[in-house]
């Protein structure tokens, strides 16, 4: 979903990130504010303070967004569920959950954590409003405030994935029916629906002269479209793997090099020929590190007939092993947690009797798909 991010902050142990689109969107906000909104309902306000009027209504907007991200991830800390990060970017903020809520009331006590904090904070901004004289610079920056929050929280009230109104919905139907594939699949849709609804509004307003407004519903749209559908995309991945492990996926066709060999010889040998990034490397018939293609570029061109694999190979074995008996599941949390796309898999005896790539379990998936159309 995202570009490259930065780490401002750690709340309750979740990593605070800001993705780049939020330096975009925060200037846009900020400058729209201040040569539109503040100056059209505030005209007896001095023009010098448009600006810092902008900036700091535009810090407010974003700090609920984070609050409201940070009340679902305490709820789903509290009920146990893991929260990676939360990342602010173009569209808000999400908070990266590891795994699906396990219950229905989990998931509607995470759901509505969001909604409850931003009208919160709407009745918060409206008291300070009352606290400061009417028509000043604060009054206009907090009655913004209050008003952005009571919309953040109707907006994402709307009963289609991936807002929190859909997760609402799924929550409930999941609880009447017990069937939480059906229940995705409809808030999926309804999402998708709503989505769609976003998107032709958007043109309606580019084709009338509108062409700003027009083009961010269009976005907005066509990201709520693509997130739904992979809501309930994910779903079925879940159903698919459902009882898989590792030994069954795995290829047991192993390459592996020996610490030994130079790295002029592996590169043609292995590199080349395979057309594989990473590989193991044993001691005799112990495993013994991991080389891979960004190990190899660390060294010297001129080097590469002196150098041996021993010399530059990785011997922090931890983020590449996996036993034959893990789940396929947590291999593909492994895989977005850890960024990883190659494993080599080690029996009890530790002796190397696979590998398992990202390739590998999209093929799985490619041919179980196939199979129940």
């Amino acid at each position: 979903m995202f570009g490259k991010s930065i780490r401002i902050a750690r709340i309750f142990g979740i990593s605070i990130e800001l993705d780049f689109s939020w330096f975009i969107i925060f200037f846009i906000v900020a400058w729209s504010l201040s040569m539109g909104y503040f100056p059209y309902y505030y005209p007896e306000i001095a023009k010098k303070h448009y600006w810092l009027m902008g900036m700091i209504a535009s810090l407010l907007l974003f700090l609920s967004v984070l609050l409201h991200e940070l009340s679902h991830s305490y709820i789903a800390l509290k009920n146990r569920l893991p929260i990676k990060s939360i990342t602010l970017f173009i569209f808000g903020g999400v908070a990266t959950m590891s795994e699906e809520p396990h219950s229905p009331g989990v998931e509607f006590r995470v759901a509505l954590a969001g909604p409850a904090c931003s009208f919160f904070l709407m009745f918060i901004f409206k008291a300070l409003a009352i606290c400061v004289p009417e028509g000043s610079e604060a009054y206009a920056v907090f009655r913004y405030a209050a008003y952005i929050n009571g919309f953040l929280a109707i907006f994402n009230l709307i009963p289609g994935f991936p807002l929190d109104g859909g997760r609402l919905l799924r929550s409930a139907m999941w609880h009447f029916t017990g069937d939480f594939k059906r229940a995705t699949f409809t808030a999926s849709n309804i999402g998708k629906g709503f989505a769609f609804f976003l998107i032709t509004l958007g043109l309606l307003q580019v084709v009338t002269g509108n062409a700003f407004n027009g083009l961010w519903l269009i976005l907005i749209g066509y990201f709520l479209k693509n997130a739904a559908a992979s809501s309930y995309r994910q779903v079925l991945i879940k159903e698919m793997i459902s009882g898989l492990t590792v030994e069954k996926v795995m290829n047991r066709g192993v390459i592996s090099i020996t610490e030994n060999s130079l790295l002029s010889e592996v590169l043609d040998d292995y590199f080349v020929r395979y057309h594989v990034e990473s590989f193991p490397v044993l001691s005799g018939e112990r495993l013994a590190g991991v080389i891979n293609m960004k190990m190899v570029k660390a060294v010297k061109k001129e080097s590469w007939g002196e150098v041996r694999v021993s010399d530059v190979m990785t011997r922090a074995l931890d983020g590449f092993v996996l036993s034959p008996e893990d789940s396929i599941d947590f291999v593909l949390r492994r895989m977005v947690e850890e960024g990883s796309g190659w494993f080599i898999v080690l029996s009890e005896r530790h002796e190397v009797v696979g590998v398992l790539t990202r390739s590998d379990i999209m093929h799985l998936l490619k041919i179980k798909s196939s199979l129940d159309e």
